[in-house]
Order: structure tokens, then C-alpha cells, then sequence
């Protein structure tokens, strides 16, 4: 346990503080909330924090194939930090596996505590992330006038699709508690896929994953957890917390555990 606490240590160092250029991406999260504060204010004049959030986060109803119908389009902010959380877990982990014939023995000692230690470090990372998301956020909030996180009836006509809940509570454990667990499902999947093929191979199977989920409303399709518009927020058959978290936890186990089988199989010099 020791020597995994010193490897996470170590990952913190060189794959977060080291790679903090990685962070300044957040400014796209100030954009996006700007945004979100324009098209609100069309009936809100100070939107509280859920008020933002929602708008952020609420994405669009899946697409319906239909004559003259609109055409396919992802929402903006759901691609935009969808990326942002990908390019955090798409290069690190490959980077310190190639150095491992200088590292390995002084360091790791064994693959598993390798393994581990990445694994930990990408929902560190995440972990990070969030709270620099709501601190945004909540930031602009304040600036604006309202550090409040009521919902308001007049917010509520804005978005594209019916609240079945005014819970902030609710609607926040949503975005915060389903889509940070969704993060470490497909980050650690995707870290997975760079380690047993390419970087660009886990990158681009995220994306993949990220437009199919964009088209297709099924449960299984983790990227429908970022979005509100598809979950119980919203909808009566939306995907629950439950729902949620338990196909997020599904995919974590299986992207692990496929992980460590690949790393085992692989030679350290």
C-alpha cells in the first residue's frame, strides 16, 4: 500500500501538475456558460448556478430519422466538454508505459501497482476537473448577481424539454454525481484502448462513443448520461441515477480488469 501511495504520488506530480497547460482548456467552460447566461436571460435576469448547469448540461432529445425532419447535429457544449474530459486520458499513461524499462523496477516494483496507480490517477484528475467546472461556474454566477441555486419557473420555459423536477438537489447530482462517474467509465476506457492498441485508437473510439450516444438514445450508451435531456430530469423513460451509475460501474470494472489482463501479457523491457 505504501509503495502504491508513493506511485500515485508520483502520477499527481508528472500527470496533473505537470500537465497543467491541460487545464487552461477550462476557458472554453467560461465561454460555454456565457452562453448559457444569453440564452436565459431572454426571461431570466440573474440565473442561479442549476440555472447555468442545466443549460450547460441538458443537451438534445435523440435524433428521429424523419422526413424534412431537422438534421442530425450534436449539442455544442456536449461535444465541447466531452473532448475536453478525453484529451485529459489521452496520452499520459502511454507516455510513462514507454518509459518503463528506465522506471519499472526502482519505482513500480510490479505491474499491478503500475496499473492501479494510473487507474487512481485518472479519476484524480477528473476529481479535479469537476471542481474547477463548478467553481467556474458558480464563479460567474456571483459575478452576475445570484449565488443561489433555486429554480425558477421563468428558467424552466427555456429549455428543450419539460422539468419533471425543480429539485436542485436533484438536478445537480445528476450533472455531478452520473456524469463525473461517467467520465472515469470512458476515460478509463479509453486508457485501456491506448495502452492495448494507440493512443488515437482510445481517443477515437471515445469520440465514436460520444457521437453514437449523441444519435441514439439507449441506456447503454454511457454518453447519454451527460446530457439531461435523457435522463429522469426530463423524461418519465429517462435513465436514472441508478441507471446510470450502475452501467458506468460496468463499463469501469470491464475497461479495468481488461487492462490489467493486457498489461500482464506485456513485456517490461
Amino acid at each position: 500500500m505504501k509503495k502504491l501511495y508513493s506511485c500515485v504520488l508520483y502520477d499527481m506530480k508528472e500527470g496533473i501538475v505537470k500537465m497543467f497547460p491541460l487545464y487552461l482548456l477550462g476557458i472554453f467552460v467560461i465561454f460555454l456558460t456565457m452562453d448559457a447566461m444569453k440564452q436565459l436571460n431572454i426571461n431570466v435576469s440573474h440565473p442561479s448556478v442549476t440555472e447555468l448547469f442545466i443549460q450547460i448540461f441538458q443537451g438534445k432529445k435523440e435524433y428521429q430519422p424523419i422526413q424534412e425532419g431537422p438534421p442530425f447535429e450534436l449539442d455544442n457544449a456536449y461535444l465541447t466538454i466531452t473532448v475536453i474530459l478525453g484529451l485529459f486520458a489521452c496520452y499520459y499513461p502511454k507516455r510513462e508505459w514507454k518509459l518503463r524499462g528506465n522506471i519499472f523496477i526502482t519505482r513500480y516494483e510490479s505491474k499491478a501497482i503500475w496499473w492501479w496507480s494510473k487507474s487512481i490517477w485518472c479519476i484524480l484528475q477528473l476529481f479535479l476537473f469537476f471542481i474547477l467546472l463548478f467553481f467556474t461556474v458558480w464563479g460567474i454566477a456571483a459575478i452576475n448577481g445570484n449565488i443561489g441555486f433555486q429554480i425558477s419557473k421563468n428558467a424552466a420555459t427555456l429549455y428543450h424539454g419539460t422539468l419533471l423536477t425543480t429539485n436542485a438537489s436533484e438536478v445537480l447530482l445528476h450533472i455531478f454525481c452520473l456524469g463525473f462517474f461517467t467520465a472515469i467509465a470512458l476515460n478509463q476506457m479509453q486508457i485501456t484502448l491506448q495502452l492495448i492498441f494507440s493512443p488515437l485508437a482510445g481517443f477515437l473510439v471515445l469520440i465514436g462513443t460520444i457521437i453514437l450516444s449523441g444519435y441514439s438514445f439507449e441506456k447503454y450508451l454511457v454518453g447519454n448520461h451527460y446530457m439531461l435531456l435523457r435522463t429522469a430530469i426530463f423524461r418519465e423513460d429517462g435513465i436514472t441515477l441508478t441507471q446510470g451509475l450502475l452501467t458506468d460501474a460496468i463499463l469501469w470494472i470491464l475497461s479495468v480488469t481488461l487492462g490489467y489482463i493486457a498489461i500482464q501479457r506485456k513485456d517490461i523491457f
